[in-house]
């Protein structure tokens, strides 16, 4: 059996203008891991600190590479950076991810 492995990047200029190129790429959610993520989801949808677990949790477990630029000053990106990106960004790279949104729909 192959492995197949798609990244997804997600561009985080929707941030502003001082950060472009900015970007993270994650490893896409196969359709057989899908019912997992949303399994989870149905469990936690009313409490807002399990919420913010689960997308930091899946954003950094899927995490492969990323660029944080600020002005044309690049950084190299961790997993663990994840985790000072602000609520909306985290959301924004969850639903790029899981293909609830795309960035055309911005």
């Amino acid at each position: 059996m192959a492995n197949i492995e798609i990244t997804k990047r997600v561009d985080l200029e929707f941030l502003g203008e001082r950060y472009k190129g900015s970007h993270i790429v994650f490893k896409s959610i196969a359709v057989s891991e899908y019912d997992k993520y949303i399994k989870k989801s149905e469990e936690i949808k009313n409490d807002n600190s399990l919420a913010t677990s689960l997308l930091l949790d899946t954003l950094k477990d899927r995490f492969v590479s990323g660029e944080f630029v600020v002005e044309g000053d690049k950084q190299t990106l961790e997993a663990k950076d994840i985790e000072q990106l602000d609520i909306n960004t985290v959301i924004t790279c969850f639903q790029e991810l899981t293909g609830q949104i795309s960035p055309k729909d911005e």
